[in-house]
């Protein structure tokens, strides 16, 4: 038996007596970038669920032969950084991840447009250049270094929630490649994180909510949704170049919504059969001036129609749209509307 057993008898179930892990001490701040892949200092600190940095090295095996069973050696290839970012959605403070998620018409420059004089209403619709980032993840091991990411571009995002009594905030999942990644920084000196203001399944505003079929706007039991962007940059690289170069949208942006509801009618699965395209919509509202909508402009339902049929419970259906350019200026498949009282992104 340990100590603690011979000391006190068994511990029970949860944290008591147990040290807290160095996780306490995580927290990760962010700035964007003038020039692409020059380091900035932080602007902004995020309240996060969980967050996975790293460098990632090409490994090159050597094909020598040296009358020997294994190989000659193993050189170190070019190299880039990786992080993914889990946060709680919140109606306020994550403008700038918004922005890096849908881009920017002028680099260095806010993506989204704003109108209003508070509330502010931003609008951020899918563009083909992307801001870059500096990402300081702060895990004090040792104490007062971060790791550190530069140059970091959003590369793919997955807004999404589901119900039940427990159900967590809707969720925020960011993955972003970027130029280098370094340990052992000193970061920018602490920021002030905002007070959270956490977009909860209640939030969803009913009467808004659209699945995109033909059945009436704010008729869908929902039991769960994703919206996600795909941007599909690449790493791209050159001979002599030890780090990547700036990465670039390499194919057309995926942009998807998937939808987990009761089965009530046939509406989606005779979409699927005619493919006509729908405007799959949903709205978090803290009030009447603090909302965040999504709205696909044109979406075709591209995964087959689930509809399983289980003994006699509840019937559900699920179903996912991919968007298409809907000649809209910019031209964009999804549009993000977050109405706040920010007036600035960065």
């Amino acid at each position: 038996m340990g100590l603690w057993a011979v000391a006190r008898g068994p511990p029970s179930e949860g944290t008591e007596g147990k040290m807290p892990g160095k996780g306490h001490d995580h927290y990760i701040q962010i700035g964007r970038e003038a020039v692409w892949g020059t380091d900035v200092a932080a602007t902004r600190r995020l309240n996060v669920v969980s967050t996975d940095m790293g460098p990632v090295f090409g490994k090159v095996r050597s094909d020598t032969i040296t009358a020997a069973r294994n190989r000659a050696q193993i050189l170190l290839g070019p190299g880039f950084g990786r992080a993914s970012i889990e946060v709680d959605a919140l109606f306020t403070s994550q403008l700038h991840l918004w922005d890096a998620a849908f881009g920017t018409a002028t680099y260095a420059a806010d993506g989204g447009t704003m109108a209003g004089v508070g509330p502010y209403v931003w609008t951020f619709k899918q563009r083909a250049l992307f801001n870059s980032y500096t990402i300081e993840g702060v895990t004090n091991i040792p104490a007062g270094k971060a790791d550190q990411l530069v140059g970091a571009k959003l590369n793919r995002f997955r807004f999404s929630g589901s119900t039940g009594l427990d159900a967590k905030p809707c969720r925020l999942a960011t993955e972003w490649i970027g130029k280098t990644w370094s340990d052992n920084v000193t970061p920018t000196g602490a920021l002030t994180a905002t007070t959270p203001i956490s977009v909860m399944p209640g939030h969803i505003d009913t009467a808004a909510l659209d699945v995109g079929t033909a059945d009436a706007a704010g008729l869908g039991r929902l039991k769960s949704f994703e919206f996600a962007i795909d941007n599909k940059l690449t790493d791209d690289r050159y001979y002599g170049a030890a780090t990547m170069d700036e990465p670039l949208t390499d194919d057309y942006a995926e942009t998807t919504c998937k939808w987990a509801m009761e089965f009530t009618s046939n509406a989606a699965l005779d979409e699927y059969i005619a493919n006509t395209a729908g405007n799959p919509t949903i709205k978090f509202a803290q009030s009447a001036n603090v909302y965040i909508q999504f709205a696909m402009g044109a979406g075709y339902i591209v995964t087959p129609v689930n509809r399983p049929i289980n003994r006699w419970g509840i019937l559900t259906q699920e179903f996912g749209y991919e968007a298409v350019d809907d000649g809209g200026s910019p031209s964009t498949g999804l549009t993000v509307t977050i109405s706040t009282t920010e007036a600035t992104i960065s």
